[in-house]
């Protein structure tokens, strides 16, 4: 084999190694997809009012943002920026760009960029190149100034008129709307001017006085029409020779500025505005669709749309929506959306992602979106990422992992009783396991098949017992004359930590899963209890008022290096380690109400999973990790949840008349699915298919011979032929 064939082999296997093991578990439409980092977008070193208005998606995936900021991660760009397709900055796109001075403060802003087929950028808004004042200018696709191009408007040295929109004909001229626009090229013009591909004008579009209003929104339709919005809610339509269009019907939809348009392949018309606008003399969404002719198409009801700054209609017709989704126009649920044809919800970004509003869109063929606009933050959940005004979003999620194990925990079937139970994690298949009435605290192991609980079945004082997962071999582990609680059962089953009461003093203790080798770990003239064990048994974090305020410590098993995890004025309680060993989970009352939140095993990146004003409490992880159930009164009445590990998806497993609490998750977590048979077309026609149990195969273009590939003890590769699969 020649060496270069040996080199295309070895690379395609490396290829087809990520395409079969890079996969995203747990992501849902309108997630963040945190793989796009442009780092912090900043103006004058600040994040607020660093805001970007344009986004443009390039054939190779790069992406160009304009707006009104000075560095990119720390990296000088004014005003217009390209980003890779990781969101770093690229290197090789320089622009020119200026900031301008008034009133003695920086000023500046790009409203909107326009890429030609040739590459090249159409550049609007307020800057200086060169030391001269422009509100138009075309960049080479390297960022360097077109000397080709050229555009004067006004007087060349105020913002009045500044330009803020424009759109791109099919014959490459150029539509540019403003809030006044009054000469172009030294030619009267009127808030609207078409251009010619070098610049030079075409046409004063709005000089018979058909455009009264700012132009904030411009759209081209299938037959060279355009339609045009903006200040005071008026959206006209235009010929392709700029005189006004007679069949079209001004709607009346009140005094709102229009910020966005967008047609739909029907010639329908979706209608954007900064706030509410009306029909029929009656509020309404921010958000409407006209008919082709103009009037309002009455059967589109979006939800409650506050806001649409921006919009993109889909091939499949849906309609994006970067604004203010709310509840009745009052409660804020999310800036970024997407609507089916008929207006009704597709999906919204879970916990409101951008944190303000969202300027521009662009969809990635993927089915990404890259969003822009004023925002400082991206809320996922309970989660909040920092994106100064760029970010990118899942239009598509993958199937969560499947629920695995069982949910332990103890019931109130009557006032007065308390009984084991356990359920599988979606709350079927419920079944009780004890039935002494004085049951409860249960601690289930990593494999499912011990139970840890607390009993007053034998006496006046708790004791700890374990059993069998179905309930049976129920065995009493301490036998004393004080109370002993929160036992729970080390990973690999074969130790129990617990508080106890045993010494005059709540301390924590260890024993073997049998009761033997009883080991006392802490001793101080505090109160220490409700313990854990970390996943590989090394750890053990716990609850302590030693420092004068009840606080989540961490320290080794023997009770060495006790280690301070929270410093606040609040009560932490109920703390847990998640089966990789990398996060904590406890409640707390740090925000006014006990909550569950997470942090690092350091102490470090608290975060907030749940928020309301119901008590929440016992967090434990399910067996992968990828899920947190736990206690709730939020209903009315004490019910076990769970919730994906970054707190979204809350879903209330138990419904009845009983009191439901302490919830333990054991059991196997389930195997990954095998990885799908994946080709790799390579050289001379060959291709290198892997698959679940034959490996990696290289298969002939005629698919008649094919041979095994391998790699022997010495990092040689070996190739043995086999029957094609």
């Amino acid at each position: 084999m020649r060496f270069t064939e040996f080199t295309h082999i070895r690379l395609a296997i490396c290829l087809l190694a990520l395409v079969i093991c890079v996969t995203d578990t747990s992501a849902a439409p309108g997630d963040l997809d945190t793989t796009f980092d442009p780092g912090q977008i900043l103006w004058q070193g600040f994040d607020f009012p660093a805001f970007k208005y344009a986004v443009v998606l390039q054939p190779d995936g790069r992406v160009v943002v304009g707006g009104r900021f000075d560095t990119v991660g720390g990296t000088p760009r004014i005003f217009i920026a390209r980003l890779n397709t990781n969101g770093s900055l690229d290197p090789t796109f320089v622009a020119p760009l200026q900031v301008i001075t008034l009133s003695g403060t920086p000023d500046g802003e790009v409203y909107d960029i326009l890429q030609q087929p040739d590459g090249k950028f159409v550049v609007c808004g307020y800057f200086m190149v060169g030391g001269v004042y422009k509100t138009v200018v075309r960049l080479n696709n390297d960022g360097t100034i077109d000397p080709t191009f050229s555009v004067t408007t006004d007087n060349g040295s105020t913002t009045d008129n500044l330009v803020y929109r424009m759109l791109l004909q099919a014959d490459g001229k150029i539509v540019i709307g403003s809030n006044s626009l009054d000469s172009v090229n030294g030619v009267a013009t009127n808030r609207l001017a078409r251009l010619n591909s070098n610049g030079s004008l075409d046409a004063p579009l709005g000089v018979t006085g058909n455009v009264t209003y700012a132009v904030f929104a411009l759209a081209l339709q299938n037959d060279g029409k355009i339609v045009v919005a903006g200040s005071s809610g008026t959206v006209g339509r235009l010929n392709p020779d700029g005189t006004e269009d007679v069949s079209w019907t001004y709607p009346d939809i009140g005094g709102t500025s229009v910020d966005s348009l967008a047609i739909e392949q029907d010639g329908q018309i979706v209608v954007g505005a900064r706030g509410r606008l009306t029909v029929n003399g009656n509020l309404t969404d921010g958000l409407i669709r006209l008919n082709p002719n103009g009037s309002v198409d009455l059967s589109f009801n979006p939800p409650d749309v506050r806001t649409a700054f921006s919009l993109l209609v889909q091939g499949d017709g849906k309609i994006v929506v970067g604004g203010s989704f709310t509840v009745n126009f009052g409660l804020f649920l999310s800036s970024f959306g997407r609507l089916n044809p008929d207006g009704s919800l597709d999906f919204l970004c879970n916990g409101g992602g951008p944190d303000n509003d969202v300027f521009d869109i662009a969809r990635q063929p993927d089915g990404k979106f890259v969003a822009v606009g004023a925002f400082e933050n991206f809320r996922q959940g309970q989660n909040v990422f920092v994106r100064t005004g760029v970010a990118r979003i899942l239009e598509t999620g993958t199937a969560p992992p499947p629920l695995t194990g069982r949910i332990f925990f103890d019931s109130r079937p009557t006032p007065s009783t308390l009984e084991i139970r356990s359920m599988n994690p979606d709350g079927t298949n419920p079944t009780t396991l004890t039935t002494s009435g004085s049951d409860y605290n249960p601690s289930v192991s990593a494999d499912g098949s011990k139970v840890a609980f607390v009993s007053l079945r034998d006496g006046t004082f708790e004791e700890i017992y374990i059993m069998n997962s179905d309930g049976s071999g129920q065995t009493r582990l301490t036998t004393n004359n004080e109370v002993d609680l929160h036992p729970a059962i080390s990973a690999d089953g074969t130790k129990i930590v617990f508080a106890s009461l045993r010494d005059g003093n709540w301390e924590i203790y260890t024993m073997n899963s049998s009761g033997g080798n009883l080991q006392r770990v802490t001793n101080n003239t505090f109160r220490d209890e409700q313990p854990s064990f970390s996943p590989d048994g090394s750890k053990i974090v716990f609850r302590s008022n030693r420092d004068g305020d009840p606080e989540i410590y961490v320290m080794d098993a023997n009770g060495a290096n006790p280690t301070r995890l929270t410093n606040d004025t609040a009560n932490d309680f109920e703390p847990v380690f998640s089966p990789d060993g990398a996060r904590i989970a406890w409640r707390t009352s740090r925000d006014g109400n006990f909550e569950i939140y997470t942090m690092n095993v350091n102490g470090t990146n608290p975060t907030r999973l749940t928020n309301n004003s119901a008590i929440d409490s016992d967090p434990t992880y399910s067996p992968d990790g990828s899920r947190i159930a736990f206690a709730s009164d939020r209903d009315g009445n004490v019910e076990i949840y769970y919730m994906n590990a970054d707190g979204s998806g809350q879903t209330r497993i138990t419904n009845n008349a009983f009191e439901d609490g302490r919830p333990s998750w054991g059991g196997m977590a389930a195997p990954p699915p095998p990885p799908p048979t994946t080709k790799l077309k390579i050289a001379g026609g060959n291709v290198l298919v892997g698959s679940p149990g034959q490996g990696l195969i290289l298969r002939s273009p005629s698919g008649t011979t094919c041979v095994k590939i391998g790699i022997d003890n010495s990092g040689a590769m070996t190739t043995t032929p086999i029957a094609c699969p």
